[in-house]
């Protein structure tokens, strides 16, 4: 195998599993970095060397970038568990500043990176786009977006530095590849009827396959120092709950919406459990006030710069639905 073109970090992920499948259709040769205990079946294909690490250890991320000009990092930690705050902040803020400093000592020539829709703040009188600045969601206090900002923000930093980096900013995600379930126990609940209830909030929503081909379109041509969010048709939870049932030709189990106090009392119900369980809770307090959100998000510049295509809420559950059957999740 030739010396690989892209390192990216989190390839074993969800999104990291489509953008490298894809980098590797484009004649790209990949080296992914990612845990030991990693699921590689999916990428572990010609083309792909596969190196093992710890995003929060600098000397294995700057191994890692040996040789490397371009790197897409994805390594990220979405648990939503306080007990696992720690170890995201770890992941989240310090891997992104280990990445930083090794693509800077081995000066790499392009760095993208992944960040979320939610670390930018909601526009309360229409959509939220790149240019807002307000970060009017602190009081929930959603350590996710606290943490994610900072990395954005070591990013951000480093462009000034002289970094030719990027950020994709996704909103909602779903789609192939999902094979941890991250949206896919929805479904599964939704089959098994066994749906307590639905968030009161909503999203802007995502086909995954268009969000992986803007991380590999910023590497080519994004400009330094911005950002772009991905995202797309803004749909209630209830109204992709109904989406995913009529697509699995069920009817929901409950179409109750829970109030906001009533989504946050069952965040630290959850979390009260787990602490008996020692298993990550379903959903946590600081998950519940963000689900109570209803941001509204613009892809026009990504749309516009880096080819990205919005799908309507149908195609991006069916295309989800079709994945998680013919892998049997379904």
């Amino acid at each position: 195998m030739n010396s690989p073109d892209i390192l990216i970090t989190g390839a074993t992920g969800f999104i990291g599993t489509n953008v490298t499948i894809q980098a590797i259709e484009r004649g790209y040769s990949i080296r992914a970095f990612g845990l030991k205990n990693s699921v590689i079946k999916y990428i572990d294909v010609p083309g792909v060397e596969i190196v093992y690490g710890d995003i929060t250890d600098p000397k294995s991320v700057e191994s890692a970038m040996e040789g490397i000009d371009k790197v897409i990092h994805m390594a990220g930690d979405t648990s939503w568990w306080s007990k696992l705050v720690p170890r995201q902040r770890r992941i989240n803020i310090d891997g992104v500043q280990n990445v930083v400093d090794a693509a800077l000592k081995h000066k790499v020539k392009k760095l993208v990176h992944t960040g979320t829709a939610c670390t930018i703040g909601i526009n309360p009188d229409g959509l939220t786009d790149e240019t807002w600045s307000d970060y009017n969601i602190a009081h929930v206090k959603y350590e996710y977006s606290f943490n994610k900002r900072k990395g954005d923000q070591i990013i951000f930093d480093a462009a000034e530095r002289g970094l030719d980096a990027t950020i994709i900013s996704p909103g909602g995600i779903m789609g192939p590849y999902d094979f941890t379930l991250q949206f896919g126990r929805i479904f599964l609940n939704i089959k098994n009827q066994k749906l307590p209830g639905i968030p009161c909030g909503g999203q802007s929503w995502g086909h995954v396959s268009e969000v992986a081909k803007a991380h590999l379109n910023a590497l080519e041509h994004g400009k330094s120092g911005e950002r772009y969010i991905c995202a797309g048709p803004h749909h209630t939870y209830k109204e992709v709950f109904e989406e995913i049932a009529r697509s699995i030709d069920m009817e929901l189990p409950n179409d109750r919406v829970f109030s906001p106090r009533m989504s946050v009392f069952l965040g630290y119900l959850m979390e009260f459990i787990s602490v008996f369980t020692k298993k990550p809770p379903q959903l946590s307090p600081s998950k519940s006030r963000w689900m109570n959100q209803y941001p509204k998000y613009d892809s026009s510049k990504v749309v516009r710069e880096l080819d990205y295509t919005v799908y309507p809420l149908q195609k991006i559950v069916e295309d989800a639905r079709d994945w998680y059957i013919e892998n049997g999740f379904l």
